[in-house]
């Protein structure tokens, strides 16, 4: 397959003394294939490569280009009819948002602390391996998935301090390996409402202890089936 990405930005920032601008554009093309073969009815296996190429334009005068190849695999266990084992690779992307990308300067706290974004950014890029093992009878799911993620060039906040005036702007500045595991659950009760939870939890290494840590998400959702497949749906985050 092949897909295309364009993603346009023009701001202006008008101050007591002028104004500025900034004009980005960047451009994202992937193609990408998978394969998959069963070895019984048991075992099977499937692989995928995703290559995604960047390309962004500064005022028209920079540009800059960049390919990432994201490749997957995964081979699947049938224990039987209603549980399975599956063992993941995967590798993606995180592109940075605008606001992390437009190069005005800004106060933050007060006039001796000032903060920018930086056009120069590159995307995130995450490599994980999991253990899946999924529950399926009628309408229950449950999936239970330790997991090992590393993360590289994470986007966070670069200080640079001048005399007493401190600058902030943001960079691809960090790695992190994460030792992690989810638990996801849904199921059908009174036969139209049909609840739902996530819960992710995992140690985070940044390679500094003081940075270290622990950190959790839990997601629960609520979906209802309406007259003329229509479809109501609650999210609590």
């Amino acid at each position: 397959g092949v897909q295309n990405y364009s993603r346009w930005i023009g701001y202006t920032y008008t101050t007591g003394d002028g104004g500025q601008y900034f004009d980005y554009h960047d451009n994202r093309l992937a193609l990408f294939g998978q394969m998959a073969y069963r070895f019984s009815d048991r075992f099977s296996v499937s692989a995928g490569l995703r290559g995604e190429h960047l390309r962004f334009n500064i005022y028209d005068t920079i540009s800059r280009g960049q390919w990432n190849a994201l490749p997957s695999v995964a081979l699947m266990y049938k224990i039987n009819e209603n549980n399975t084992l599956k063992l993941n690779y995967k590798s993606l992307l995180q592109y940075p948002s605008y606001h992390f990308l437009t190069p005005f300067i800004y106060t933050q706290n007060d006039a001796l602390v000032y903060s920018a974004g930086n056009p120069y950014l590159l995307p995130e890029k995450t490599q994980r391996v999991s253990l899946n093992y999924t529950f399926r009878k009628k309408y229950t799911n449950l999936i239970v998935e330790p997991y090992l993620a590393y993360r590289k060039g994470i986007i966070g906040e670069r200080y640079h301090i001048i005399g007493s005036v401190t600058n902030t702007i943001f960079d691809n500045v960090a790695n992190s390996t994460k030792y992690g595991g989810r638990i996801s659950a849904t199921t059908l009760v009174g036969g139209f409402l049909m609840p739902m939870v996530e819960f992710d939890m995992g140690y985070v290494d940044y390679g500094q202890p003081k940075y270290n840590g622990w950190e959790m998400s839990l997601v629960a959702g609520l979906e209802m089936e309406l007259p003329w497949d229509l479809t109501l749906e609650a999210e609590f985050l």
